[in-house]
């Protein structure tokens, strides 16, 4: 290697790990049994990362409208603190119904954010079998940030993680968590950087719910009420021709 190419390498190495050796994740999420929730999700990075994003008004202005344009968030405040040359993002949201988190984390909203952050925040699939949910979540961090994982040393990685946590209404059947508590209700996910980096990072779980959240989720109250409206209009014609006919 000559001089030249060691000091490109060089300086690539001191910018990566200045954009993400401070790379801290935790979202957690709590849902009801009734089908809503809340999350709080905090995102720590450097202040040079921030700066590459227009610094703190640029972070508040993708995140204004991000929260603008998605209406399935019925809440939400943040906040944004500097402190050690990291930037921190705290974000809270409320939705009403769980199914909601597909649009919350995946959906078209994302726009605002650079693609980094989409990969970041990854990609959800909710499926509903009776009154099983199966919930799956893939976030890919090394597609995130490329060329990490190939030049910062694992010292760079030391000490910083990917913090999921999600409470349920509803002990979790199947899961892959690496913590569970609560008798199954609470699942953790606590990943190392250094290990974020080599592969995508899936959250998975399955858990029975209550009737009443399956059906806000599937629309099933709405089919009930036109079900019931339909029952109650055909009975009535039928008394109307019963007594038409004596």
């Amino acid at each position: 290697m000559n001089f030249r190419a060691a000091v490109t390498r060089g300086f690539l190495l001191a910018i990566t790990a200045l954009l993400t050796s401070c790379l801290d994740v935790r979202e957690e999420y709590w849902i009801e049994a009734g089908g809503g929730g809340r999350a709080d999700m905090s995102y720590t990075v450097s202040s040079m990362a921030a700066w590459k994003l227009g610094g703190e008004p640029g972070v508040r202005s993708m995140i204004d409208g991000f929260l603008a344009d998605t209406p399935a968030i019925t809440s939400s405040s943040y906040e944004i603190t500097t402190e050690d040359k990291r930037m921190r993002v705290r974000l809270k949201l409320g939705f009403a119904s769980a199914r909601d988190l597909e649009t919350v984390l995946s959906g078209a909203s994302l726009k605002h954010f650079p693609s980094a952050a989409s990969y970041l925040l990854g990609s959800v699939r909710m499926n509903i079998h009776g009154t099983t949910v199966d919930f799956n979540r893939e976030i890919f961090p090394a597609k995130a940030l490329p060329t990490t994982s190939a030049i910062l040393p694992d010292s760079g990685f030391a000490g910083h993680r990917l913090l999921y946590i999600m409470h349920l209404p509803s002990p979790a059947t199947e899961s892959n968590a690496t913590l569970l508590s609560d008798g199954g209700r609470t699942l953790v996910w606590d990943i190392p950087l250094e290990r974020a980096f080599k592969s995508s990072v899936v959250t998975r779980f399955k858990t029975r719910v209550p009737v009443p959240w399956v059906m806000a989720l599937t629309g099933g109250l709405a089919l009930v009420a036109v079900g019931g409206l339909a029952f109650f209009v055909v009975r009535k014609v039928r008394r109307r021709r019963l007594s038409t006919q004596s």
